[in-house]
């Protein structure tokens, strides 16, 4: 089903089918919490912290490991993704800057990252 987006880059409308799909893999709880966020922002950015909140929302407090949690979970829905043509670049947070995940589409040709 195609449904109009805002372009993350210049805030026009634009078509966007969701890839939701993906949401039927097979994958851990927090992996599927993880990935119908990005399916819903998608084709926008989450920041990490706001990701964070989401999967540990009704939880409480995160566990202080939550940051590696996350990149560990990360790291393992970015292999299952590729498998099927998608990925999970993270977008490097700089100087006052947060870092932030967001689904991509593989193009024809393109290897997976292994750093992605």
């Amino acid at each position: 089903m195609t449904e109009t987006a805002t372009c993350p880059c210049c805030g026009q409308p634009m078509a966007v089918e969701r890839p939701t799909n993906l949401a039927s893999l097979p994958m851990s709880i927090m992996q599927q919490t993880i990935l119908r966020r990005l399916i819903k922002a998608y084709p926008a950015s989450v920041d990490t912290d706001a990701m964070q909140d989401h999967v540990y929302s009704g939880v409480g407090d995160p566990p202080l490991s939550a940051g590696t949690i996350m990149a560990i979970q990360m790291n393992r829905l970015r292999k299952i993704l590729n498998r099927h043509g998608w990925t999970v670049p993270t977008e490097r947070g700089g100087r006052g800057n947060h870092a932030r995940y967001r689904l991509m589409k593989l193009e024809a040709g393109d290897a997976p990252s292994r750093s992605s």
